[in-house]
């Protein structure tokens, strides 16, 4: 089955703020773990900004671009211009990632390209507001804390 669930920002830093800066093995298997779920994963470009300037270094640029190539995590291939998220969030800068993720799902799911269709699209996020308009568009989503005990389940135990 083809599933995408794309990250937004808050889910991106607390995966390598948590899990990769204190325990790579963890990491590996939280990561691993995402990738049998779920065929794909998406970053949104605004998220990719927002994780970079939350405190950019090289080393983390160099975490992000190593994440793509170890986990096979994508920048989303969608384009979704600046004045769309203007519409959706109104002048809240600080939801530009969350709304992005959530213009890229909608996108897909209209797309008749090929490449952009999924059984399932699920967005990623520890944001209960953002959650929550998610769920009130119709996007499926997956709650950090629902996702936790899942692991938990798995014998993956994670802060």
């Amino acid at each position: 089955m083809r599933a995408l669930l794309i990250l937004d920002t808050n889910i991106l830093i607390h995966l390598v703020e948590e899990f990769y800066n204190t325990d790579k093995a963890l990491f590996h298997r939280v990561f691993s773990r995402l990738l049998v779920e779920y065929s794909h994963c998406w970053i949104p470009e605004t998220v990719k900004k927002e994780f970079l300037s939350y405190k950019y270094t090289k080393k983390l640029e160099k975490r992000l671009d190593s994440l793509q190539k170890k986990y096979h995590v994508e920048i989303c291939p969608i384009t979704i211009a600046q004045h769309e998220i203007s519409l959706l969030i109104g002048n809240k800068a600080q939801d530009a990632g969350e709304a992005d993720a959530l213009m890229q799902i909608k996108k897909a799911c209209q797309s008749d390209a090929i490449e952009y269709h999924f059984e399932k699209l699920i967005f990623f996020s520890r944001d209960k507001k953002a959650l929550s308009l998610a769920e009130r568009q119709g996007i499926k989503v997956l709650d950090y804390n629902q996702w936790k005990n899942q692991l938990k389940e798995t014998g993956i135990f994670i802060p």
